[in-house]
């Protein structure tokens, strides 16, 4: 990662991973200043790629000082006790704003391949690829953070994630990108990206857990491959009309209305409190 100055464009530091395959850098965010130096710090997702996990170590996410990059905190994937682990870990990562009055904005990172399993006495229960979003203090354990799990295989929530603010509250809402093929599927049958899937953006409370809004294709004019790639882009700082609400930007990347996969972009407007468009 290197951090390059917006005055003259010089390189004032750079931060490398520390093994091969690691894909440090592969999600970055600002966090403002954690420290009280003057200067404003950063988080860097490492997404180690689950082949490389017992050669190299666990993925991480890494909270670096903006002065001189050094380290402010690590925060690590962790396993399982069936051997799995939080696949993708730090996949992206963004900030919200403080939730627990210390004057530090709350870093969010999201581990879309977590593998949730469920162990209570004289049972297993196995819930499949759900996907998880952390919101926590930048500085502080990973224990303390607060995690939103998906409740179904197949959900995948993080793939993608923004914040905004909607319905014209003060306080930052998550949005999230994930996979749903169906709306409501058995907790038994698994689920997963494949031909006949769909993705949807979901707006979602970040200090509580607690869905707000769910944005979700198909409408007419979308085929299968826009589907799929719905939300690879998302965003929600923005108030285009006026209604003193963000409103919603969504990225479809393989849209093929305008030729094969030339993209579009659609923009729901907020209030959202219905599940389409």
């Amino acid at each position: 990662v290197r951090v390059v100055s917006g005055v003259d464009g010089s390189t004032i530091h750079t931060v490398t991973g520390t093994n091969s395959q690691e894909r440090f850098g592969h999600s970055v965010t600002g966090l403002g200043d954690l420290n009280n130096d003057g200067h404003a710090d950063y988080a860097v997702g490492a997404p180690v790629h689950h082949i490389y996990v017992n050669a190299i170590g666990l993925p991480y996410v890494r909270v670096v000082s903006g002065i001189n990059g050094s380290t402010l905190n690590t925060l690590n994937g962790s396993t399982d006790p069936t051997g799995d682990f939080e696949q993708d870990f730090g996949l992206q990562v963004t900030s919200v704003g403080d939730r627990n009055g210390n004057g530090r904005r709350e870093l969010v990172f999201t581990v879309p391949l977590f593998h949730k399993v469920q162990f209570i006495p004289f049972n297993t229960i196995d819930f499949g690829i759900v996907g998880r979003v952390y919101v926590g203090d930048p500085l502080g354990p990973k224990s303390l953070f607060n995690r939103i799990d998906g409740t179904y295989a197949g959900q995948v929530i993080g793939s993608r994630i923004g914040t905004t603010k909607v319905n014209g509250g003060a306080a930052e809402k998550l949005i999230w990108t994930e996979w749903s093929p169906y709306p409501n599927p058995p907790p038994t049958v698994t689920h997963g990206p494949g031909v006949d899937s769909h993705a949807r953006v979901r707006i979602h409370k970040a200090a509580t857990n607690g869905s707000i809004a769910l944005i979700s294709p198909p409408y007419p004019g979308l085929s299968p491959a826009a589907n799929r790639s719905f939300g690879k882009a998302i965003a929600g700082d923005g108030d285009f009309n006026g209604d003193g609400s963000n409103d919603v930007v969504v990225g479809i990347s393989e849209d093929d209305s305008c030729g094969h996969n030339c993209g579009s972009i659609e923009v729901f407007l907020t209030p959202l409190n219905v599940t389409t468009r």
